[in-house]
């Protein structure tokens, strides 16, 4: 198999007035075609790492693939809350059908939802001759159901009545309605049909339809597909099994990822924002969002780094939200995926999918020099949520001088270490209950369960001999900052290093995350002293979690950074008068050259 020359390239598609975000892998010697659709909300965005590896795993085995958001969702154009996106899937996929470059026998492959949307174009398409349908929603009733069902216990229940919020997305009654439609019918394919599935009512109701072109197999990694993002895992023996039934061979490892090819016609224009593809030398991947040539550019970059192991549309799509608000406000934003995340991802490497990579600061730098020869007269301001904040607080830490400021949003530790839990760090558990139990402590349900013996009793019982133990610590730090007014911490030492080389540091905390009880942990500082001391400043976002998933404290993030960010823009404004000025006496400099 020839490795060296496979190629992926990133690229939109305009359908009417929608446009797809999709990736296009190329191999040496194509033998079959394979669509890849996609599922809807928290499920795409947690199995992204799935149809990656599994859309590689394809191209070395001769199978060009094609791998796509769907119309208003992750980086493709608009969003489902508007009819004219989600009415218009059958018809995308039809115009992906047309991008592949080979004339090949076509198998569709979708997940969940995504297989219930493939089947509905099957019947569309003379192409298709295989149909691969993992865990499938056997009516659109059904996912309809699950919505309403997830939205009654969100942990931020929207107020609107025109759509509910789900996993961090919203559905339009509308759109709901629209899915109810949907319904797969396997006995009016004419196509090879297999099906994975956990469920042994489905595995058993398609065998009593006795259909000889349908086939069923269990499906025993659900779990690890659509798990957290940085707790998925690879389910090799489930891919390997897709190959060999599209190909009828025994498949071929992948031994180097797929190329990354970027072409100059991966650029889509919106409404009132540009998006372009980019990378680095690393080969890290990223997405560019500036404003239109109409409006304002403020010259200004906003660089967001993955949060967790997710990808660079962020959770809930909040990083994609923010980049095409701020263009309003002129600024222009970057959202990259770290190396060995998502579509940065390396094959083969310890840290594959670790969201605390050790060589962070190193792969940040490399994103940032990029840029800065792409917009060297911008002001820089880097930030992400939870993981990507650990970064960038480091990345200014080390590389200051780079960046003017740094927005630390929803931290969950500040010094991540080898065998700390992906979840909550231990160090932390104790300030994230107390976060927690502050805000229950007024719900007359928790009560009511504690008192029915629903709660765990020996749980609270610790909390509360970890929260005496804490507070005395406290006292005892409070006591101290008599005598020494900044405490002596490695944290407080490392704001001071970074206010030092002359970059900001802004905080923005959810009301409901533990961030502020983290950050006077490690400076043994209350918040007031904290931000009046160390000469930082500090957000708190009301009705808001740690992902912002609900719409309206997502509203509250992109105004919040769009007001923080405008301080910087003076900065940025002064650097291309600087830069207008030295290159005007450039000409007058040569020629005294010339003439010596």
């Amino acid at each position: 198999m020839d490795f060296e020359n496979t190629t992926k390239k990133p690229s939109w598609l305009r359908a009417g007035d929608q446009s797809i975000f999709y990736w296009y892998y190329k191999p040496v010697d194509c033998k079959a075609s394979v669509l890849l659709v996609p599922s809807i909300g928290h499920e795409a965005y947690h199995c992204h790492r799935f149809y990656n590896r599994l859309a590689e795993v394809l191209c070395a085995n001769n199978i060009e693939v094609i791998r796509f958001d769907l119309p208003g969702t992750q980086d493709s154009l608009g969003t489902v809350t508007d009819k004219q996106t989600f009415t218009c899937w059958p018809e995308c996929l039809s115009l992906l059908e047309s991008q592949f470059q080979e004339n090949t026998d076509l198998t569709l492959i979708g997940f969940r939802m995504g297989a219930t949307i493939a089947d509905f174009f099957c019947g569309r398409s003379s192409r298709v001759q295989r149909f691969i349908a993992l865990e499938p929603v056997l009516s659109g009733k059904r996912f309809s159901r699950e919505i309403n069902a997830t939205s009654r216990v969100s942990e931020t229940n929207s107020l609107a009545e025109d759509f509910l919020e789900a996993g961090g997305f919203q559905y339009t009654h509308e759109f709901l309605d629209w899915i109810s439609t949907l319904k797969l019918d396997f006995s009016a394919k004419k196509q090879k049909v297999l099906v994975y599935t956990k469920s042994e009512r489905t595995r058993k109701s398609l065998e009593r339809l006795n259909l000889e072109h349908v086939k069923t197999q269990t499906l025993r990694h659900y779990e690890d597909i659509i798990a957290e993002p940085q707790f998925t895992r690879i389910p090799e023996d489930l891919i390997f099994s897709i190959v060999t039934e599209i190909t009828d061979e025994q498949p071929t490892k992948v031994r180097k990822p797929v190329a990354l090819r970027l072409s100059e016609k991966a650029k889509v224009e919106g409404n009132d924002f540009i998006e372009s593809c980019f990378t680095d030398s690393l080969g890290q991947f990223g997405i560019i969002t500036s404003p239109t040539t109409t409006q304002v550019n403020r010259r200004l970059l906003f660089v967001l780094v993955n949060s967790g192991s997710g990808t660079h549309t962020g959770p809930n799509r909040v990083y994609v939200e923010i980049s095409r608000s701020l263009v309003h406000s002129g600024i222009t934003t970057v959202r990259f995926d770290m190396k060995n995340l998502a579509d940065s991802y390396t094959i083969g490497t310890e840290q594959e999918n670790h969201c605390y990579p050790k060589e962070s600061t190193h792969y940040y730098d490399a994103m940032i020099k990029a840029l800065k020869l792409e917009y060297p007269d911008y002001t820089f301001v880097i930030g992400g949520i939870c993981s990507g904040s650990h970064h960038s607080f480091h990345y200014a830490l080390k590389h200051g001088t780079n960046v003017s400021a740094a927005i630390c949003i929803n931290p969950l530790t500040f010094y991540w270490k080898e065998g700390m839990s992906l979840k909550t760090p231990e160090e932390q558990r104790t300030t994230v209950d107390a976060n927690y139990y502050a805000n229950v402590i007024r719900d007359p349900n928790a009560w009511i369960k504690l008192l029915k013996g629903k709660a765990n009793v020996r749980y609270i019982l610790l909390f509360i001999q970890r929260f005496i133990t804490k507070k005395t610590s406290n006292l005892i730090s409070s006591m101290k900052e008599i005598l020494q007014p900044i405490p002596n911490t490695r944290f407080n030492c490392d704001i001071a290093t970074i206010r030092q080389s002359n970059t900001n540091l802004e905080f923005i905390i959810s009301d409901s995350d533990p961030g502020w009880g983290l950050i006077r942990d490690n400076s043994m500082l209350s918040k007031v002293k904290f931000l009046k001391r160390l000469r930082v400043k500090g957000h708190t976002i009301p009705r808001a979690n740690h992902t912002f998933s609900s719409q309206e404290s997502r509203r509250k993030l992109c105004s919040l950074l769009a007001e923080i960010l405008s301080q910087y823009i003076s900065d940025s404004e002064s650097k291309l008068l600087q830069t207008k000025l030295s290159s005007s006496s450039l000409p007058n400099s040569s020629a005294r050259a010339r003439e010596l």
